[in-house]
């Protein structure tokens, strides 16, 4: 069983919304998951 690729969590909050970014590790980055959302 080879082992899971490590993975990378990006926060950027700026001054009116977060973002969320989800990378995997291998011979190049692959996001896999974004998320955004505004704050009130």
């Amino acid at each position: 069983m080879e082992p899971a690729n490590p993975r990378i969590l990006t926060i950027n909050g700026g001054s009116s919304s977060i973002k969320l970014a989800q990378f995997e590790a291998g011979d190049a980055l692959c996001r896999v998951l974004i998320w955004h959302a505004l704050k009130k």
